[in-house]
């Protein structure tokens, strides 16, 4: 079930200005585009979902996470792909924490739109 309507940031900065945040601030142990684009992708991930971590113990409320299909091309070698209109409620596989995981379907596919190259240096 969607949560409430917020605005959507489609860039950091402009999630930073939208929560008053400094962009170029990250926690002294992001060091690495993986470390900093898991910093940024949770911190906004926590924020759309309300402040609330998914609870997977609960199975009256839906989850909802990016499944990646990985493609092999000659830009990436161990390749990426995506779908992201897949949900998980309570026989969860997901293999991702909470702090990846959606309340609302519409949030998610607007992350993986706007903050692709994020989940990239997440993930490859």
């Amino acid at each position: 079930m969607p949560t409430k309507k917020r605005v959507l940031a489609k860039t950091w900065e402009e999630f930073c200005k939208l929560t008053k945040r400094i962009p170029e601030e990250f926690p002294a142990d992001a060091i690495s585009k993986r470390s900093i684009a898991d910093f940024k992708l949770s911190t906004m991930i926590l924020y759309y979902n309300g402040g609330k971590l998914p609870d997977f113990t609960d199975g009256q409320v839906w989850k909802y996470e990016p499944w990646w299909r990985i493609v092999k091309d000659d830009k990436h070698p161990s390749g990426f792909g995506l779908s992201y209109r897949v949900y998980d409620n309570w026989r969860t596989f997901t293999a991702v924490g909470p702090r990846f995981a959606f309340l609302d379907s519409d949030v998610l596919e607007h992350m993986v739109k706007y903050f692709i190259n994020d989940y990239i240096d997440l993930i490859l």
